[in-house]
């Protein structure tokens, strides 16, 4: 039985899957990789691996050892703008995020993509929205190390117990019972969890979530 979430003094979002649907962009990232060393496009195995881990794990999973280097040339080569085009905010989210704000409740996100997602979170009309933003390139150790995560709670004063993190992954999940945190799982049931969900907007109501739709 899903329990009753109650709101916490902290949320933390993992961004890729869980923020925003970033699955063409992220296809269209590797395979552009693979595709200027004369590479075939990703296969389904590869194309999930590097959705849930950093990019250089990522281009040292798909790509051969021979050829590292003109891979890394070929990704800082990459026009990112354009490919935040290709992201849009996961349904319901927004409005979940305003109501945090309105709730006076934290917001950070611990992703395991590099800086690129401060882009992307702007581009989706989100970014200033946030308290903190922790990517890979933040920390030494990038998920599922909690690293990220209790940087961002001490950064922001609050204690495991008061936090919870969203994520939508094996991995996520892993970051989270690290870091001592609460876990909410978004569209993956087969996921450990405190609280399973497929709706932001059925969560923001089952915590109290009213109508409003402006972060002061």
């Amino acid at each position: 039985m899903n329990p009753q979430p109650s709101l916490p003094r902290l949320v933390i979002f993992d961004c890729d899957g869980t923020l925003v649907d970033s699955s063409l962009s992220n296809r269209m990232f590797y395979n552009s990789i693979k595709a200027a060393l004369g590479l075939p496009p990703m296969d389904p195995e590869e194309e999930a691996f590097s959705f849930v881990q950093t990019i250089p794990r990522s281009i040292r999973r798909i790509i051969p050892p021979e050829l590292m280097e003109k891979a890394l040339e070929a990704a800082t080569a990459v026009d990112w703008d354009k490919l935040a085009g290709h992201t849009r905010l996961q349904e319901g989210v927004a409005g979940f995020i305003d109501f945090l704000c309105r709730a006076d409740v934290f917001r950070a996100v611990n992703t395991n993509g590099g800086g690129e997602v401060r882009l992307v979170l702007d581009k989706t009309g989100v970014g200033d929205r946030f308290d903190l933003i922790v990517s890979a390139d933040d920390v030494e150790r990038p998920k599922p190390h909690p690293e990220g995560v209790l940087f961002i709670l001490n950064k922001l004063q609050v204690r495991p117990a008061e936090a919870v993190y969203i994520g939508d992954s094996a991995v996520d999940q892993q970051t989270a019972m690290a870091a001592g945190v609460v876990f909410w799982a978004y569209e993956h049931p087969e996921l450990e969890a405190d609280f399973h969900f497929d709706d932001y907007r059925e969560l923001k109501d089952s915590l109290g979530g009213c109508n409003r739709t402006v972060c002061d």
